[in-house]
């Protein structure tokens, strides 16, 4: 059975949390650690001091934080939250706010924002999602990611997944992913190495018709994207000799090439699986630093 929720509801009220340098927050539940909500009602929090939470937490009117830490989800219904740096073992939704993250790499499972700009590296166990715009200093690492607009990252961006991108996108670094699926006629700006599955048009694209002409019927009538995929490799020395293409039209057919001959296959370059690899590491070690950050803080150590 779920304890009740911790609910703060003034600044004075959260000094009885106070532990040293740090808040720390312990709401476990008979059922599991760190199962357990806090909820801080009625105000916004502002504090440089770091938050430690053993469960989930809830900034009813936003929050201005040093290093926030949560073995559950973070949510900031509808209002800015913003943090020198976060390492969430659940997800984070700012149901359609800002997430600003000012200092250090950060981790969480899942994001939801409206846009996101961070300082340093950042880390997504699953997915990334922003209605908006997302601009990350460092690199950024992910399951997979959706960004309605633009996406600017200033080293490298690591998707083990797919990336739907509605927007204009800059990688100053490498850049490596699953399928990418692109609705933009000017290709990504990626600056040093990249590497995709495929680069496909966005899901839904209605202009069947017009992609069908512009490959020379190469594209069956019906069939999923990997088909067409395949229909287009096979035939991409042919179509690359022409002039007529894109920029993005011919990426794609590039990108199509490769993934007809690596079919059957998982091969990826090296640099991309060592990548992918540090991306595992990652995750795993933002696990274990949020439950020792989370053990030492509420047993007293």
């Amino acid at each position: 059975m779920a304890t009740e929720p911790i609910v703060v509801k003034s600044f004075d009220a959260m000094k009885q949390y106070r532990r040293g340098d740090a808040y720390v927050f312990n709401s476990p539940t008979e059922e599991s650690w760190g199962r357990g909500k806090v909820v801080f009602s009625g105000f916004r929090v502002e504090n440089c001091l770091p938050f430690i939470v053993n469960g989930s937490v809830e900034f009813e009117q936003g929050a201005r934080l040093g290093l926030l830490v949560v073995t559950g989800d973070v949510t900031a219904p509808r209002t800015r939250l913003r943090c020198s740096q976060m390492l969430v073992a659940g997800d984070v939704d700012t149901q359609g706010s800002p997430l600003h993250i000012t200092g250090g790499a950060s981790y969480a499972e899942n994001i939801w924002a409206s846009w996101i700009q961070t300082h340093g590296n950042l880390t997504v166990d699953h997915g990334l999602f922003a209605t908006r715009s997302v601009k990350v200093a460092g690199s950024l690492r992910a399951g997979s990611c959706e960004v309605n607009e633009f996406l600017r990252v200033g080293r490298d961006l690591i998707c083990s997944g797919d990336m739907h991108l509605g927007g204009g996108v800059r990688v100053s670094g490498d850049c490596a992913a699953g399928t990418l699926f692109w609705s933009r006629l000017e290709p990504p700006v990626l600056r040093k190495r990249y590497d995709f599955h495929c680069m496909v048009p966005s899901q839904g694209d209605p202009h069947r018709a017009y992609w069908q002409e512009r490959f020379d019927g190469v594209l069956p009538a019906k069939g999923c994207y990997q088909s067409m995929v395949m229909a287009v490799g096979a035939e991409a020395g042919r179509l690359l000799r022409m002039k007529k293409w894109s920029p993005v039209e011919r990426m794609m057919i590039e990108t199509a090439r490769v993934a007809y001959h690596r079919r059957g296959s998982l091969s990826r370059p090296e640099w991309v699986i060592a990548k992918l690899t540090r991306l595992y590491d990652t995750e795993a070690r933002a696990r274990e630093e949020i439950q020792r950050l989370v053990k030492e803080a509420v047993n007293g150590e």
